[in-house]
């Protein structure tokens, strides 16, 4: 598995060198970035090397609707409200593999696009309708980041900030891969790579640019290619991960 390409190399002199991070290691990842960033589309990117890693149950909880629609009716697409009904799905998952005390080989993998704005949402309706579920969401994330990883569950989020609030019990330091793309103020640096050493010069991030931190290695700088047929890429996404199981039924 890899994230991008270290940028020096690539601007200096053409040369390629992919940012290889093993997913049997490394399964809980944070991508972060503003609008623009090219955040979404470099998770595509990674979803199509998820599924040539040999990875096919992914559940994608797409809350806005929009950038992963090409996905709708795979069986474990979740958009709009029904994301709630993604996360704990999968969460009632990884709580039966856990109890159940075995390991499964395969690779069990949550996307959960725009997470904040899930929250939020949810904490609205949950006050109007006396409920919990944004409390049952941060609660079940908290847990699948500190003990998924050796059950073979991993966690990917995805969010403009990635406020410490947003995770229980300090389980933002649980990722083990962080990808922050697009402009970086300073406070994001420090938010996402503390204790780490930054040029002195703010550098300004394009689209699909920026930096990654991956648990014991250094903190690089990394592109993610541009898809050059990306229609053809989501197609042989959906293809892959519907013949992985039957269409949904919601």
């Amino acid at each position: 598995m890899y994230y991008g390409a270290l940028l020096q190399p690539w601007n200096n002199e053409g040369i390629v060198i992919r940012n290889e991070v093993p997913l049997d290691t490394h399964k809980m990842v944070l991508f972060a970035g503003g609008t623009g960033s090219g955040k979404t589309q470099s998770i595509i990117t990674q979803l199509g090397l998820l599924i040539k890693e040999g990875v096919r149950d992914i559940t994608l909880c797409d809350f806005k609707g929009i950038d992963f629609q090409f996905l709708n009716g795979y069986r474990k697409y979740y958009s709009g409200d029904f994301a709630f009904d993604g996360i704990m799905a999968f969460y009632e998952e990884f709580t039966q593999a856990r109890h159940g005390g075995t390991v499964d080989k395969q690779h069990h993998i949550l996307i959960v696009d725009e997470y904040p704005s899930l929250l939020t949402y949810f904490q609205t309706k949950d006050k109007a309708d006396r409920t919990k579920r944004a409390n049952d969401i941060m609660s079940a994330i908290s847990e699948m980041l500190m003990l998924g990883r050796g059950l073979n569950y991993g966690v990917w989020i995805s969010c403009q900030r990635a406020s410490s609030s947003w995770f229980e019990n300090g389980s933002r330091d649980n990722f083990q891969v962080i990808c922050a793309l697009g402009r970086l103020s300073k406070e994001q640096r420090q938010m996402l790579f503390s204790g780490e050493d930054f040029d002195a010069n703010i550098r300004i991030y394009g689209p699909g640019t920026g930096l990654c931190l991956a648990d014991g290695r250094e903190l690089v700088e990394v592109q993610f290619p541009l898809i050059s047929d990306l229609a053809n890429w989501k197609e042989h996404i959906r293809q892959e991960l519907m013949t992985s199981g039957e269409l949904s039924t919601v």
